[in-house]
């Protein structure tokens, strides 16, 4: 489940960092880092991490040593939180979420809130605290992504869902649909990001709050007109109408979760 792919999350830092532009906060992180840092590319690590996982090497740049990286458990479970589309009789979301609140190792929401304080935590380490920082730039990337917060028929979030958009074309699954190829379709979606951006998107700074309107997506837009498969086998067509009908939400997640992790830095890094 690698959300957003790298130019998503890029996307997201970006809009954090100009969100950020002169203030205290970005001053502070700057000095964990030497004097600069572009939350684009911080934005990108924990995926680069989790490959590092198994390859043993991770970018320079992303902010782990050899022997943390060693060190780390595995991450895998800390980039989504997989609730039930549509909800099981008595198992709402909300309580699908307290429920897997409990679970080790956490789930995104339960990890963006640990990162959260550490980043606040001024008894850590600037380095400790830096790499606060980059999990909850991706992770909270990550949980604004509709497939990230839901899954239907136990298709691990859209991972187990094959499906094609041109006969004889190659293969996708319906989670990378989500991830990168709506993005690929948007002409210029730097600009349509930030165009789309709005002081109100700060008013919810919940993690919480960020996987019910993903899980909402999910239920209402991503898996709407998309056939549950017969067997693992069975490749489910998908029309260009469908694509582009994808198109405003994956603007619109983007920039609420650039601003969003902006507002929290802001309020937490001192």
């Amino acid at each position: 489940m690698w959300a957003w792919g790298d130019q998503g999350h890029e996307l997201i830092g970006k809009v954090a960092q100009e969100q950020l532009a002169g203030t205290k906060a970005l001053t502070i992180i700057q000095k964990w880092f030497g004097g600069t840092v572009a939350l684009d590319k911080l934005a990108t690590c924990a995926d680069n991490i989790r490959g590092g996982q198994r390859s043993g090497n991770i970018r320079p740049d992303c902010v782990l040593t050899a022997a943390e990286l060693k060190a780390l458990p595995p991450t895998d479970n800390w980039h989504h939180i997989n609730l039930l589309v549509p909800p099981v009789a008595g198992q709402s979301p909300a309580k699908q979420l307290e429920a897997a609140a409990k679970v080790s190792p956490p789930r995104a929401v339960a990890k963006i809130e640990e990162v959260i304080k550490q980043l606040g935590n001024k008894k850590l380490t600037d380095h400790q605290r830096a790499i606060a920082l980059m999990w909850l730039l991706h992770f909270g990337g990550d949980i604004h992504q509709p497939l990230h917060a839901a899954a239907r028929n136990n298709d691990k979030g859209g991972n187990d869902v094959t499906v094609n958009l041109v006969p004889g074309a190659r293969d996708l699954t319906l989670h990378s649909v989500w991830d990168s190829t709506i993005l690929r379709s948007i002409q210029n979606p730097e600009a349509k990001v930030k165009a789309a951006i709005s002081p109100a998107m700060a008013a919810k700074l919940k993690p919480s709050d960020w996987t019910f309107e993903s899980w909402t997506l999910a239920q209402n837009v991503v898996y709407k007109g998309v056939r549950v498969p017969a067997n693992k086998d069975d490749v489910v067509r998908l029309t260009q109408q469908y694509i582009t009908d994808g198109q405003p939400v994956v603007i619109q997640r983007l920039a609420e979760a650039g601003v969003r992790l902006a507002e929290i830095i802001k309020k937490t890094v001192k």
